[in-house]
């Protein structure tokens, strides 16, 4: 990948399509002799989508053409005149697409062992997308915490008014270098961050905010001040919310990183590495050519001993229920494992006969997980509560 200096300004453009829709289409095109059209991929996606809402010519088109172009930037697809927009569709419907060398070599691999070509992929995007290589970098010196804005009622009800807007930037720089406060945010970053969100706060002020419900308040203040200063600080070369989205996303469908909200010490969102790279990918200038996942028998020597530790932080008294999403969440940061994996270390240590040293006892989940994560499921089990009992 050609490295930018620093006087250069690196820009990229990250696909807003999940990671298997492209793998999906490499592998239609593959199965067409290697050739097909944008309308024959536009189509497909459709097929394979689970939209409700009754399809039309346009369906899926934004879908097919981000797909394809980045199929053509990571040099797997050649490609003709794209349709940009929906009214070039009719002219552009039949516009080619044929797969390279490169392209023919990953859908094979993809037809024949999935995770590997899930892989290879991840290290095409990381050498090509500069955001991307320049997100799993900054993961890989150590977790991203986010300290979103959820509620009016964190910031008072009042600031909402436009005569009040320094007000409102220091109740948002407060409150969030509070929950920041017990993660490792250098002071050096403090500055930057308070300075971000004095401007972007008055940039919103010549915007009309007092017509929004306190929904769309909220939200607008969490993506267009709190995500973008907070990335600005982090010294990221990109600073817009939507950005950050699909390039979590991205690594989330890579299985590269994973998040969560549920740790019980801290009162944000916390984004961790969930795999290693070689070279090691804390060293920005180099091109990756190897994924190293932590998966179970990577987490399963330490499993045990991260569990009892979790547990302990958690259950209150130590001997009750615990919250099995605050110990999963403690564990997966602490390992930098997927919750899957989490899930599957605790599954194979429930599978065994109970020893003196450690049994295991879980309850049914009694409240939904938290947002944007997944249930504990371990042999199609829900899990919610668990307790640890030792000799």
């Amino acid at each position: 990948m050609q490295k930018e200096s620093k006087d250069q300004k690196v820009t990229d453009s990250i696909p807003r399509v999940a990671v298997l829709q492209i793998l999906q289409v490499l592998h239609h095109i593959a199965d067409s002799g290697g050739k097909s059209t944008f309308e024959k991929v536009r189509l497909f996606l459709l097929q394979r989508s689970q939209r409700a809402t009754p399809s039309s010519r346009f369906a899926m088109y934004t879908i097919a053409r981000d797909v394809l172009i980045d199929l053509q930037k990571l040099q797997l697809v050649q490609t003709g005149i794209l349709p940009r927009t929906q009214s070039q569709m009719e002219s552009l419907a039949e516009a080619p697409c044929e797969l390279t060398e490169a392209g023919h070599s990953l859908a094979e691999v993809y037809k024949e062992r999935p995770g590997h070509a899930f892989d290879q992929l991840l290290v095409t995007w990381i050498n090509n997308h500069p955001y991307f290589h320049a997100f799993i970098v900054r993961l890989h010196q150590q977790p991203l915490c986010v300290p979103d804005i959820t509620s009016v009622k964190q910031l008072g009800s009042e600031v909402r008014s436009e005569e009040n807007l320094n007000t409102l930037s220091h109740r948002i720089v407060d409150h969030c270098l509070k929950r920041l406060s017990n993660m490792p945010f250098p002071r050096t970053k403090e500055e930057p961050f308070t300075h971000a969100v004095g401007e972007r706060v008055q940039e919103l002020g010549r915007m009309t905010l007092s017509g929004l419900d306190a929904k769309k308040w909220v939200d607008t203040i969490q993506d267009k001040v709190v995500i973008p200063s907070l990335l600005t600080a982090e010294e990221l070369p990109f600073t817009d919310a939507v950005t950050f989205q699909h390039v979590l996303k991205a690594a989330k469908d890579f299985f590269a990183a994973s998040w969560t909200a549920s740790h019980p010490e801290l009162s944000l969102r916390v984004i961790f590495s969930t795999c290693d790279f070689q070279p090691p990918a804390i060293d920005s200038q180099a091109s990756i050519t190897e994924v190293i996942h932590h998966g179970k028998s990577f987490a399963a020597p330490l499993f045990v001993a991260a569990l009892r530790s979790a547990y302990s932080r958690v259950a209150k008294p130590v001997g009750s229920y615990a919250d099995a999403y605050a110990v999963r969440a403690i564990v997966c940061i602490d390992l930098q494992i997927q919750p899957r994996v989490f899930a599957a270390c605790l599954g194979d240590l429930m599978s065994t006969d109970p020893t003196p040293e450690l049994t295991i006892y879980t309850e049914l989940p009694f409240d939904s997980p938290p947002p944007g994560e997944d249930y504990i499921e371990i042999d199609r089990n829900r899990i919610g509560l668990l307790k640890l009992a030792s000799s």
